[in-house]
């Protein structure tokens, strides 16, 4: 029964089929490749591609020669590792690998032969025992073949040495992975390798293949960023049927180049049979330990088989192999192999390498135990790259078996009865593991392992006079820029001939253009031959780095280091910088100063804010003083930052900073100087509230002026971007100071505007000492502007004359510092004081409370009553009405009440709050216990005359008085007594003053 397959499965299928008909149908010859696999039986069923023989080049249907018997170790270890998983039960429980092997012949058409037996239409018939998947191919381009094919059948493969790149693109080999690092990371193993060496100048030799191409590109890419020097000369491409002549020519372009230079590393990014060519015509042309050669894995793979007959051309050479360790326990399954395994080409290559005889013909028979071990050379193959691909195939199964079937312990359960391919491969690419010896294995989303490559050097045993290659190094890839990726074994011998340029200090060969240049002189690549150069002399104050190639300042302002050259010119030496702010005595002062200041601000303000409904907080215009604060605290923050080691984002800071913390203070404070004089001058024409006097209004002021030069420094951060700038202030010295790009208008913008509002604010304090004394904040509101503008006076100067930058940052920090300390200790340190430590009979200096009489207030946080020996009673409320002078008479009992008394309730709870806490004097605790002040005020004068002045004290009010029947007596009933009660408009609180 024929399976169903799409359209374009069918199309590949016949396309692979006609090409094993047209391999079958040609020529006749004597020998053709036999149809043989290696076969068992199993519950799931891994496929292995695998080349145990060569491919005539000519004829690839004719018998060709045996592998090594490598080869047919490879073939081996897949066997090894499916019995082991079937040995193991922590892995597929129940379950049964089975595993169908068939050799590639490195032939194309032969792996595509192979693999239409693992597609879907051959097991058909046994839906039960299905194929999961295909372990190899061993070469980049039958693995690019199989993998098509494969992939139409959503069949995972996973290689075990195929490193061409073109493998990584998951549009054209969505199903392919491999347990070997790609090309990608050969390459950069390479570079790494020369620049351990300090082999600046090389030649690249690639194959004219995608092989060559690709691993060519990647290397010009890559030795750029090490520093490796190659120019269009330096790259070489060979063709797979270059004749004889043009590889002789090139060896001949290779010897020139060497008389003119110091070039003798030939890197050769080939295969193993063009390697060979290039090695026969160097020794045609008698190039005999001329080259360290580097060889890819293309050659590098095959060890001793790649250089064999070439070895004293070769000898001293480097190759890089993937990384593959020995493991013990197969070497000895290996070596017991004998003819009763079910491997079908154990016999032939038992007669191949150990000439045994099947027949008795006198030679060791070939059924003798142990025989294979004769013919193992011992050295590194890649059977277990072979196991990591065969563990990986096993985790993935595990891990969708438990998926699949997380009630099934052991066996297969029907969800698997069939193997998804897409599922399985998502399997595949999560699985991570141990591998038996060649550690962690983890895949990329590529499906690629991370590189790992082994570093072998080809070397002479002096005394059997037998050349090998040895593993001096590896290289890992490292995610970590301070582990470095590669390690190489030191004291490597090296196998030149006598004329060849060494390092005197190391003994290591020298592959350079030119001479190195003397201390202090940095290389001038020749624009014909960027291998090649001059000597320049660096400035005095760089060094000279990167092998000679470039000079370096020892100023980097990024990474914070100033220092000067040694004598050398070779390595920067930190020298005294002043302007380093750690060690200096005025920067550490600066900065505990400021930090002491923003601790005392901070607790001014928790002192504030927890006093903030005392009626001499809330006098103060409680949302301008949050803003001053604001701006006293970003003072401070902005001294600091003028202490502290310049850079790019400290710039901004010191730009803003000044602009915006002086700002908020004196914008806040002018507003309120503004506001008190609107108010008194008002007072003095109407009765009518001034308009744009509400708190909202005042703090949208104060921010509005505030953000103008807020928009003037933005403005200049715009046309002048902040940048770190070196100065040296004594060029006899090699001390440099870094301080901030500072622009002279912008700054001297910022002080002309600051200064602005300071003088408005001295302006206003001036126009508003008349007002009642009361108001007495003004005297310290022009106090601290005059402060501030003696200190605009005293260090602006100092400022713009000094040339050295920490000096200029020292004065603008002490600036700041006195600015806003003055700030507030004069509007707010006094007020704190007052609260606390002033008492009630002197709290005239401080609060908006005058005292007229001996006698003591009844309390500093509420109504204030004061007497006077002239019989007048002042109270002043925030009420927007302004009362008449009146005769105050004694309220007669059951007397009508006034509407004018009693125009708002909550204030008179304020005023008998306020009265019934205070208990200052003995007179004033009578008139409190007697029923609060709006009692005193509805009722008869209970002051003692006695105890007050004599005489008429009349106050000037500048804000109008109204008659005081209208808000005692009613409106049209005249006052009958001497005595009078005076109602003044205030801002901010209710206030009473008595005049007895």
């Amino acid at each position: 029964m024929l399976c169903r397959l799409p359209l374009r499965s069918l199309l590949s299928l016949l396309a692979a089929s006609l090409l094993v008909v047209w391999g079958r149908s040609g020529p006749a010859s004597a020998c053709v490749h036999p149809d043989i696999s290696y076969v068992e039986d199993g519950d799931l069923i891994v496929g292995g591609l695998i080349p145990l023989h060569f491919t005539n080049l000519s004829d690839d249907r004719a018998c060709t020669p045996l592998r090594s018997v490598q080869a047919l170790r490879e073939v081996e270890a897949m066997v090894y590792a499916i019995d082991w998983i079937n040995r193991n039960h922590s892995i597929l429980p129940g379950i049964h690998l089975g595993y169908h092997i068939r050799d590639t012949f490195y032939s194309v058409s032969e792996t595509l032969r192979g693999s239409l037996n693992f597609i879907p239409c051959n097991r058909c018939a046994e839906p039960g025992k299905p194929m999961v998947g295909v372990v190899g191919a061993r070469r980049s381009s039958c693995s690019e073949q199989a993998a098509i094919l494969l992939g139409l059948y959503r069949m995972p493969q996973v290689s075990y040495l195929s490193t061409s790149d073109v493998l990584s693109n998951k549009n054209r080999y969505p199903y392919f992975l491999r347990t070997v690092s790609p090309d990608i990371y050969q390459v950069q193993a390479i570079v790494d390798l020369l620049v351990e060496f300090n082999w600046t100048y090389v030649t690249f030799i690639s194959s004219d293949e995608v092989y060559g191409h690709n691993g060519q590109q990647e290397f010009q890419r890559r030795s750029a960023e090490g520093n490796i020097c190659t120019s269009a000369s330096s790259y070489r491409t060979v063709s797979p049927f270059a004749e004889l002549e043009e590889l002789d020519t090139l060896i001949l372009d290779l010897l020139v180049l060497q008389r003119n230079t110091d070039s003798v590393v030939v890197v050769l990014f080939l295969d193993i049979e063009l390697a060979r060519k290039v090695f026969g015509a160097a020794q045609r042309v008698g190039a005999e330990r001329r080259f360290v050669w580097v060889g890819s894995d293309g050659w590098g793979n095959y060890g001793n088989d790649a250089i064999a007959g070439f070895e004293e051309i070769t000898v001293g050479a480097f190759t890089l192999s993937p990384l593959s360790k020995r493991l013990n326990e197969f070497d000895d399954y290996f070596h017991s192999l004998n003819t009763s395994s079910r491997n079908p080409w154990l016999r032939e290559f038992l007669e191949e390498y150990t000439d045994c005889s099947t027949n008795g013909t006198g030679a060791p028979s070939c059924d003798d135990p142990g025989l294979i071990s004769l013919a193992d050379d011992g050295k590194v193959a890649h059977e277990t790259l072979v196991m990591d691909s065969v563990f990986t195939f096993a985790h993935a199964l595990e891990s969708m078996r438990r998926d699949l079937c997380p009630n099934t312990e052991q066996g297969l359960c029907p969800n698997m009865a069939a193997i998804d391919g897409d599922v399985l491969h998502q399997h595949l690419l999560n699985t991570e593991f141990q591998s038996l010896a060649n550690g962690w294995i983890s895949f990329t989303k590529e499906g690629n392992m991370y590189g790992r490559y082994a570093v072998n050097h080809l070397q002479m045993n002096k005394t059997s006079g037998e050349y090998s290659f040895h593993r001096v190094g590896e290289w890992k890839q490292s995610t970590d820029k301070d582990v470095p990726s590669l390690k190489i074994d030191p004291g490597l011998p090296w196998y030149l001939w006598d004329g060849a340029s060494v390092d005197p200090s190391t003994g290591i060969p020298r592959s350079v253009c030119s001479n190195p240049c003397k201390p202090g002189e940095k290389i001038n690549r020749i624009p014909d031959n960027l291998c090649c150069w001059t000597c320049t002399a660096c400035e005095t104050s760089e060094i000279v780095v990167e092998n000679g190639t470039k000079c370096q300042s020892c100023i980097d302002v990024d990474e914070g280091k100033f220092a000067w050259p040694n004598a050398d010119q070779t390595v920067c030496v930190d020298i005294p910088n002043d302007f380093v702010l750690g060690e200096q005595a005025w920067a550490i002062a600066i900065i505990t100063v400021a930090c002491v200041c923003i601790l005392a601000t901070l607790f001014v303000l928790a002192v504030y804010i927890h006093n903030q409904e005392m009626p001499l907080i809330k006098a103060s215009s409680r949302e301008l003083s949050y803003i001053i604060f604001v701006g006293i605290l970003l003072s401070y923050v902005t001294a600091i930052v003028f202490s502290i080691a310049p850079s790019t984002f400290v710039c901004i800071l010191r730009r803003f900073g000044p602009s915006i913390a002086p700002s908020l203070i004196y914008a806040s404070i002018a507003t309120k100087t503004i506001r008190l004089f609107r108010i008194f001058r008002a007072s003095k024409k109407s009765a009518k509230r001034p308009n744009y006097i509400g708190s909202m209004f005042q703090v949208v002021l104060s921010l509005s002026v505030s953000s103008l030069a807020v928009v003037w420094t933005v403005v200049w951060l715009i046309v002048d971007p902040p940048s770190v700038i070196l100065k040296l202030p004594n060029e006899r010295e090699n001390i440099l100071q870094v301080t901030c790009l500072m622009n002279i208008v912008e700054t001297v913008g910022v002080m002309v505007w600051n200064v602005a509002l300071i003088i408005v604010c001295c302006v206003f304090a001036f126009m508003t000492r008349k007002l009642p004394e009361n108001y007495n904040e003004t005297r310290f509101i022009t106090f601290c502007s005059f402060c501030t503008l003696v200190v605009y006076v005293t260090f602006s100067p100092i400022y713009f004359t000094s040339k050295e930058p920490y000096y200029q940052a020292s004065y603008y920090s002490a600036g700041l510092i006195i600015n806003a300390t003055v700030t507030l200790t004069c509007l707010f340190a006094v007020k704190i004081y007052a609260l606390y430590f002033v008492d009630e009979d002197e709290m005239n200096i401080f609060t908006q409370t005058r005292l007229r009489a001996n006698t003591k207030t009844s309390s500093a946080r509420g109504l204030q009553f004061q007497t006077s020996s002239s019989g007048h009673t002042e109270v002043h409320s925030n009420p927007n009405y302004v009362s008449e002078t009146g005769t105050y008479l004694p309220a007669a009992p059951g007397g009508e009440s006034t509407n004018d008394v009693n125009l708002n309730e909550a204030r008179e709870d304020r005023l008998r709050s306020s009265s019934d806490n205070s208990n200052k004097s003995s007179n004033s605790s009578k008139a409190s216990s007697a029923g609060g002040v709006m009692d005193r005020l509805r009722g008869t004068n209970k002051v003692d005359p006695s105890n007050s002045r004599q005489g008429s004290r009349d106050t000037a009010r500048p804000n109008g008085i109204t008659s005081l029947d209208k808000v005692v007596r009613g409106p049209g009933k005249p006052s009958p007594s001497v005595k009078e009660t005076k109602v003044f408009f205030s801002p901010d609180v209710v206030e009473c003053d008595t005049h007895m």
